[in-house]
């Protein structure tokens, strides 16, 4: 009954046709990772062939469904509160784009407090001395503004030394 969670399954989904022309390209629902030996959903490369979202894919990532929902509603908030900008050069902060360093990988979780959303960093395998997926630190890419202060109060339960409104980097 559930073959595929341990991977005996053929797919994950029952295929639409058998039949190439109909429903072309491989069968990725089932696509094991040659890193970690797990099953997992896949991304894709440059090149459109499937990767390890937790082994290779370099910079920011969701890999839950429900947080890029988030990311999106607080996308839509910080455009309302005329904050789209800053909260676009965080998030670009957290992928490393302005490095150009592809060594890690941040991934985007979620948070309590409004608007806000946790983040751990991990070394990839081909850039971590154990030849595994390595943990670095965690933190937090809080909110602050006229309903949530970072004054150490509830909803956020954080402090801050940043002035202003908008998302900062927390430990």
């Amino acid at each position: 009954m559930h073959e595929h969670h341990d991977g005996k399954g053929k797919w994950l989904y029952e295929p639409a046709s058998d039949h190439p022309e109909l429903c072309p390209g491989g069968d990725w629902s089932r696509y094991e990772c040659g890193i970690c030996g797990k099953f997992v959903k896949p991304f894709s490369n440059d090149q459109g062939d499937p990767i390890c979202p937790t082994c290779e894919v370099t910079g920011l990532v969701i890999l839950d469904d429900e947080q890029l929902d988030r990311l999106e509603q607080v996308r839509e908030f910080a455009r309302l509160m005329g904050l789209d900008r800053q909260l676009e050069r965080q998030r670009c902060f957290l992928a490393r784009e302005w490095s150009g360093e592809k060594t890690d990988q941040c991934v985007l979780s979620y948070d309590f407090a409004p608007h806000s959303f946790s983040f751990a960093r991990y070394i990839l395998p081909a850039y971590a001395r154990s030849g595994e997926r390595t943990f670095s630190y965690n933190r937090g890419l809080i909110w602050q503004g006229p309903t949530c202060p970072a004054d150490g109060s509830f909803p956020s339960l954080c402090v801050s030394l940043a002035s202003g409104n908008g998302w900062f980097c927390h430990t």
